[in-house]
């Protein structure tokens, strides 16, 4: 990672955390802002733990959301949605009736050209 991009996440987390704590009036907020803010400033090495800390972070939420959070999705939504569906409406085309056509030219694939 570029120093500059260190930088700018340690930033874009003290300002979440300054938000957070500003709305839910939450004092542990101040204090983990605070933290990383005087952390990254005075150490490179600490700043760029602490993005890469915010990154593994990133990771398990997208995990979380991608496979917890569609898949209950899924079942607790979609599932009894097509269920009704296939219970109230008839299908226009049954078994008996097909599109099927066969085809009257036939191909002759022992001599290609």
């Amino acid at each position: 990672m570029k120093l500059v991009k260190i930088y700018e996440t340690n930033n874009a987390i003290v300002l979440g955390f300054l938000v957070y704590g500003f709305i839910f009036n939450q004092a542990w907020c101040y204090y983990i802002a605070i933290t990383v803010l005087i952390s990254s400033i005075y150490s490179e090495y600490s700043a760029y733990k602490i993005a890469q800390l915010w990154t593994q972070i990133g990771k398990i939420l997208g995990y979380v959301n991608s496979n917890i959070i569609l898949g209950l999705f899924f079942f607790l939504l979609l599932t009894p949605f097509s269920l009704i569906i296939r219970l109230f409406i008839k299908k226009k085309n049954s078994f008996k009736t097909s599109s099927w056509e066969t085809n009257k030219y036939s191909i002759d694939f022992t001599k290609p050209f």
